[in-house]
């Protein structure tokens, strides 16, 4: 996958790598004495995260996310989540949740998805927090 692998010329000090592994010259991934690494780049795998976010239902806005843009609601309990960097093809897995009693994939294409959370009554319904996590399409 790498060119090399090299240990750093940095030195082992806290919070630098210990380790970076290089690919024609270029750093592509620091390794940590902790065991943690950063990467330089797009990380991707079939079976790597390709998208994820939670976000707040009520005004959708997200409090974090990784390869999402801005969510749009809908209706009430009803969510539009666009990635920012489209997929290969829409076969991807969405894993979503909430605080509610029901949350469901309403439709998806490369471009993104909707979801639905709905309460114990069968009711549409914003709520607090809502997460969704989108595996493969890459």
């Amino acid at each position: 996958m790498f060119g090399s692998y090299v240990a750093s010329d940095r030195g082992p000090s806290a919070g630098l790598p210990a380790f970076i592994a290089r690919q024609a010259g270029n750093d592509k991934a620091y390794i940590y004495n902790d065991g943690s690494a950063s990467f330089v780049g797009a990380v991707s795998s079939p079976n790597a995260c390709t998208a994820w976010v939670n976000f707040s239902g009520s005004n959708a806005t997200f409090r974090d996310q990784f390869n999402v843009g801005n969510i749009t609601r809908v209706e009430a309990g009803r969510y539009s989540v666009p990635f920012t960097t489209p997929m290969n093809n829409a076969n991807y897995c969405i894993q979503v949740s909430s605080n509610q009693l029901t949350t469901i994939i309403d439709s998806q294409d490369v471009n993104g998805f909707q979801m639905s959370v709905f309460d114990g009554g069968g009711s549409r319904v914003d709520t607090t927090i809502i997460c969704a996590a989108v595996f493969g399409g890459k």
